[in-house]
């Protein structure tokens, strides 16, 4: 039989992480209850004391709070959901519904349902020994040098009338259309 990747060794890591993590925080600002981590027949409850998640606490399987989530699936569910890189669907616990993975409880707001992302991203992250945090690229411009990107006007014609559209140039590859007004006052025209 295949170890759980969700084990004891790794909940107190996704709690520490959690409490650390200012995303979470934000989209659970406001919430407290409780959230379930269970792994075929293992499950720990998290408590979430407005947004902060604390614990692992002892889980008899039932839950006082009415602002109780669970996280449910197999052994293998979790396996996939916490690899470094998942497959589909399985890049989240919403995603992993498809899978037969549970996400249950509520009320399930918006703000919520950014938060439990985001944990099952922690806890891919404690699972791995990985580091959770952005990490900015150096600054690689230099002072008074000109940025790669060119800016260009081109001529369209379509149906009949000549339309100027602005685009930029940088690099090569396949380029994303961006749509942004070109002026900072009421002057400008849409």
């Amino acid at each position: 039989m295949e170890k759980d990747v969700l084990d004891d060794s790794v909940v107190p890591d996704i709690v520490r992480l959690a409490g650390d993590d200012g995303e979470l925080a934000l989209h659970a600002a406001g919430w407290s209850g409780s959230l379930r981590l269970r792994s075929g027949d293992l499950a720990w409850l998290l408590t979430v004391s407005d947004g902060r998640v604390g614990g692992p606490v002892g889980d008899d399987g039932r839950s006082d709070s009415t602002e109780h989530i669970t996280i449910a699936g197999t052994a293998d569910m979790w396996a996939k959901l916490l690899q470094s890189v998942p497959p589909a669907p399985f890049t989240d616990p919403f995603g992993a519904r498809f899978a037969g993975m549970d996400v249950t409880g509520g009320p399930l707001t918006a703000s919520r349902h950014l938060a439990v992302r985001r944990l099952a991203e922690l806890a891919r992250h404690a699972a791995n020994g990985t580091n959770p945090w952005p990490a900015p690229l150096p600054n690689r411009s230099r002072h008074g040098q000109h940025d790669a990107a060119v800016g260009r006007y081109i001529h369209l014609d379509l149906d009949g009338l000549d339309h100027r559209i602005y685009y930029e140039e940088a690099g090569s590859g396949i380029g994303l259309l961006c749509q942004h007004t070109t002026g900072s006052d009421a002057r400008q025209w849409r």
